[in-house]
């Protein structure tokens, strides 16, 4: 199994992440593993489909998803 800052069982199904709902946005940062900022910067240009976060910011870190 490769090694992922970003665990893939986090952001399974259709998780979509709502930038207007603090609670939220604490979990995917700690899912995640990143800034708020950066975080919202992965939702603004990847849309609010987890899994294409997940993609996005492993692209912004270089570390595979």
């Amino acid at each position: 199994m490769a090694n992922s800052k970003f665990p893939r069982r986090a952001v399974q199904g259709n998780d979509q992440i709502n930038v207007n709902d603090p609670n939220e946005m604490r979990m995917w940062i700690k899912v995640f593993g990143v800034s708020k900022e950066q975080l919202e910067a992965a939702v603004l240009s990847a849309g609010p489909d987890a899994v294409k976060v997940r993609l996005q910011l492993s692209r912004q870190t270089g570390i595979s998803p």
